[in-house]
């Protein structure tokens, strides 16, 4: 029984193997070969986008690694399977790079391949569709309107809890922003937080959560429940001299100790003035407040910047969580990522924890926390207390 309208075989050495093709034809109505990927997209150009392509790398035109990238230049580009030689490392690193092309690579076979291994990739193909990060509704926010949010205080913090991996114990809070939007409900940061960036009101909004989340922090400790509350900056405010003192006075005036905040520095941005960043940070570990780096692993932060700076916390990355189970190379990242943290004495964090066999291999990694939608969701802050009452209560 035919599954798929089109197939694209895209290897000089297969015109060779017409098992191969012989193999594909109950699969498809049509089965194209080419010998290279300029042939490739010259089929794509005369008979549209296949549903798969079977590729290989190393072709005497254009390569498939080339090919890859301009396939992703089509608006849906269609499931890859490839074929190589190459070593399991070059091969991983194309699986990455058309990843992050917005390709997907339904599998990558080392040769030789046999008959099974194609035979059930191509039966079990996914129907990709191409996300541009346009929204479904197409909104995004004006500055009128962002403004507007801002000075009506729509955007609230949500909480997801950090729980110790040892004793499961409610050991912290994440703030997370959330824009209660009157008529479009409760919307995530992918709506506002690249147009609050490209209106340049980032930081009104960082203070604006940084306040309200230090607020209640504060509730929760006069109801007789000591969470400290983690908060995400951006590495410029750190270059504000005043920045320190901003953040003392909102400890001030809402009577919270300064050993219940930890301040997130993302790793979107690089570090254009250490000095600065470094009295900075210092300023504020001197008050008891504690200074954390957000998705290590995927952004500017140095190895040395790591040790030069009175970092107290190392957040692992949910893309390298949602990996290594499945993936050598990912859970080697996690226990190197986590080993240094311990010989640092820096406490760790892992984010994106969404199963169970996440939090066991985490724990045994020997990570301090663990966060994510395996415990809960960001939730409101009037609702974190009660949570976590029922979580103690059910256990």
């Amino acid at each position: 029984m035919k599954t798929l309208t089109s197939l694209l075989i895209v290897e000089d050495e297969l015109f060779q193997l017409n098992w191969l093709y012989e193999l594909c034809k109950p699969l498809a109505d049509q089965v194209h070969r080419v010998r290279d990927g300029q042939g490739a997209l010259n089929s794509i150009a005369r008979h549209g986008m296949p549903d798969a392509v079977i590729c290989d790398l190393n072709m005497p035109g254009m390569d498939g690694v080339t090919f890859l990238r301009h396939l992703a230049a089509h608006d849906k580009p269609c499931p890859v399977l490839l074929i190589s030689a190459a070593s399991q490392d070059i091969i991983y690193s194309v699986v990455q790079m058309a990843a992050l092309h917005g390709v997907t690579v339904c599998d990558a076979l080392q040769k030789p391949i046999s008959r099974q291994q194609i035979w059930d990739n191509l039966q079990h193909l996914p129907r990709v569709e191409k996300d541009k990060g346009i929204r479904a509704d197409g909104y995004i926010p004006n500055r009128e309107e962002l403004v507007s949010a801002l000075d009506s205080r729509q955007i609230q913090p949500y909480f997801q809890p950090q729980i110790c991996a040892v004793t499961g114990q409610l050991i912290g809070a994440e703030a997370l922003a959330r824009w209660e939007h009157p008529e479009r409900g409760t919307l995530s940061p992918a709506f506002f937080i690249d147009p609050l960036y490209q209106h340049a009101l980032v930081d009104r909004l960082s203070m604006q959560i940084l306040e309200q989340a230090v607020m209640r922090c504060r509730q929760w400790l006069d109801r007789g429940i000591e969470v400290p509350v983690s908060v995400n900056i951006a590495p410029s405010e750190l270059l504000d001299v005043h920045f320190a003192d901003r953040v003392f006075a909102i400890l001030e005036r809402c009577g919270l100790p300064g050993h219940l905040l930890c301040l997130e520095i993302t790793e979107t941005e690089g570090y254009s003035d250490l000095p600065c960043l470094l009295e900075t940070a210092s300023r504020l570990r001197l008050q008891g407040i504690k200074l954390a780096i957000d998705d290590f692993g995927t952004g500017h932060a140095s190895l040395l910047h790591l040790v030069q700076s009175p970092v107290s916390e190392l957040k692992i990355d949910r893309v390298f969580v949602a990996n290594m189970l499945d993936d050598g190379r990912y859970r080697s990242a996690v226990h190197a990522s986590l080993a240094m943290a311990r010989h640092l004495k820096i406490h760790t964090v892992a984010e994106g924890v969404e199963n169970r066999a996440q939090a066991q291999m985490l724990r045994q990694m020997g990570c301090d926390s663990l966060q994510g939608f395996y415990f809960a969701p960001a939730i409101r802050s009037h609702e974190l207390v009660d949570w976590w009452q029922n979580r103690v209560a059910a256990s």
